[in-house]
């Protein structure tokens, strides 16, 4: 489940506090938009990860660990 470069990065930055989209690609210097978009994807299909989204304009979406992750 936790395979690949980006999923421990940003188990660690999410083990801070909630992030935001921007916030975590800002942390995590040198992935790609496509690639975080990807990563958080798939931490949420395995459930480690869960996404709040505000509902806002501009979009307003942050992510954080859940227990089991």
């Amino acid at each position: 489940v936790i395979s690949g470069r980006w999923k421990v990065m940003v188990i660690f930055w999410l083990l801070q506090d909630k992030r935001r989209f921007n916030q975590l690609q800002r942390d995590l210097s040198g992935i790609t938009h496509r690639t975080l978009a990807k990563q958080l994807k798939e931490m949420e299909s395995d459930g480690l990860v869960e996404r709040e989204d505000f509902g806002e304009i501009p979009p307003h979406v942050e992510y954080r660990l859940t227990s089991l992750g």
